[in-house]
Formats: C-alpha cells, structure tokens, sequence
C-alpha cells in the first residue's frame, strides 16, 4: 500500500460516489505521505464540493504550500472558490495556475468559465475557443464554448456547435474492447 495506490483508490471511490471510502483512502494516503500534493489536492477539492469546504481550503492550502510552482493545486483552488461564489478569487487562482503552466487545459477552462462569470464575454469566448484550437476540437471544449456563447446572447452560434456534438459518434464505455482498443 502505497501513497500513489491510495490516491488511485480515492479517485476511483469519488468516481464511484463511494464518499466514505474515498475519503478514507486520501486521509490514509496523505498520513502515509504529507507531502503528496496530488492526493492533498485532490481530496482538497472533493471535500470543497461537499459539506467540509472550509477543511477541503486547508489541504489545497497544502497543496499549494508541498508544490509552490505546480498549477495543479492553483486550478483546484480555483474551481473551490467559483463554486463557492468567490470569483475574482477564482480569477486570481486560474491566472496563478496559468503563470507556472502556461497551456494547463483545466486552468484556461476556469479562466474562461470565471472570465464569463465576470461578463468579460469577449475574453471569455477567446479563451475558450483558443482551447477548441489547440485541444483539435475536444468535445469538452466545443461545450465549454457553446456555453460561453449561449451565456453571451449567440444562441445561433452555440446551437451549431451543439448540432457538432450531437453529430458525432458515441464514445465506448470505459473497460470496453473499443475504448480500450484491444480484441479480448
């Protein structure tokens, strides 16, 4: 048993909805390494999703604190504080984030996401359409614009993009001989 296989097995049981033992294989986790600043992040962020934001703050604080020059435990930050309505402080967390890794995928969709909130639309839908570019049209980017362009009046615009995803094949379940490409 190690730190790593008990920040798998955290991930698996949020996955999972299997609150109780998720959170158990984080604490056991990051009693058996302090400095883990995946599993610190990680359960971070689900504890800020749930009823403990205030303890979930503190591990992304130590987060933050194991890995200074990681955007990882910035981005989280950032999502915690969104969700918690915080944000201008969700802005200054995807900035942070960006700053050590300047193409984080996760930390530009906060950016756009918070950019919109904040009714910088135009900042907003760049930010989002410049992750459609780069990510080859990711369906989760081709969402995240058709939101920032439903959100801002383009309905038109969101609903091709819309008409885009609804118009592409269905992807293989998780564990399947096609998502996992082989023939067993």
């Amino acid at each position: 048993e190690t730190a790593d296989s008990l920040h798998v097995e955290g991930w698996l049981a949020l996955i999972e909805r299997r609150w109780p033992a998720m959170e158990v294989a984080w604490r056991r986790a990051i009693k058996l390494q302090p400095t883990h600043a995946l599993a610190l992040g990680s359960f971070g962020i689900s504890l800020c999703i749930g009823p403990k934001f205030d303890e979930g703050l503190r591990f992304l604080e130590r987060a933050r604190e194991v890995d200074p020059l990681a955007s990882f435990p910035y981005m989280l930050t950032g999502y915690a504080v969104l969700c918690a309505g915080r944000t201008e402080e969700a802005y200054r967390y995807a900035e942070q984030a960006l700053s050590f890794e300047k193409e984080d995928a996760s930390a530009r969709l906060l950016l756009s996401v918070v950019q919109v909130a904040l009714s910088r639309f135009d900042e907003g839908i760049a930010t989002a359409e410049h992750l459609v570019a780069v990510t080859h049209r990711a369906p989760i980017f081709v969402g995240l614009l058709g939101w920032a362009l439903a959100t801002t009046g383009r309905k038109n615009e969101a609903r091709l993009l819309l008409e885009e995803l609804r118009a592409r094949p269905a992807a293989a379940p998780l564990g399947s001989r096609e998502a996992s490409g082989s023939a067993r």
